[in-house]
């Protein structure tokens, strides 16, 4: 069973989502003005909330396979454990906590970390090791950031059976090009 919430920034802009048809305990407002602040306050806001396990994933992945998620929630089971989705830049795609009944705490794995670069899962899953959590890796996966990205999704959703996993993404892609 899986809850989901839609993080956004900046405040005020709850608005924005109304075409998705969202209620509004959907939506969550990231606190913070950097990602490892936001994702860090996420976990603390969800946990806040009761959720054992929590997954975060940006919105640049339109054709992430929910397969990946279901492994990276199942991975999550374990105790102590971060679940991280290597991105092909050196990056990570998703990030998941599961909760630490014994301290309640989030482990340090925002700080000292060389965000978007070449390093920034190495940092992580040093920071995840210095705070004595299991780190599991999902299947690495690509994110839509860049030209390159965006050519990679047109080439994958030109293929029927991956249009079919995310038919609104591809529509959009034939009209724009």
């Amino acid at each position: 069973d899986v809850t989901l919430r839609l993080a956004y920034t900046p405040e005020g802009n709850a608005s924005d989502f109304d075409l998705m048809e969202l209620s509004p305990d959907e939506l969550l407002l990231q606190r913070g003005h950097d990602l490892a602040t936001r994702e860090r306050t996420l976990f603390e806001d969800l946990f806040k909330e009761g959720f054992r396990r929590v997954v975060i994933i940006g919105s640049d992945l339109p054709s992430l396979p929910g397969r990946i998620l279901e492994d990276a929630f199942r991975r999550l089971d374990r105790p102590r454990c971060v679940v991280l989705g290597p991105a092909e830049d050196g990056g990570y795609y998703l990030v998941g906590l599961s909760r630490d009944d014994a301290t309640a705490s989030i482990p340090d794995l925002f700080s000292n970390i060389r965000w978007s670069t070449p390093w920034t899962l190495s940092d992580t899953i040093a920071a995840a090791e210095q705070a004595r959590t299991t780190v599991e890796l999902v299947q690495p996966w690509y994110d839509v950031d860049d030209e390159v990205g965006l050519q990679r999704l047109r080439d994958q959703l030109s293929s029927p059976t991956w249009a079919a996993a995310a038919p609104a993404t591809a529509e959009v892609l034939k009209k724009i090009f």
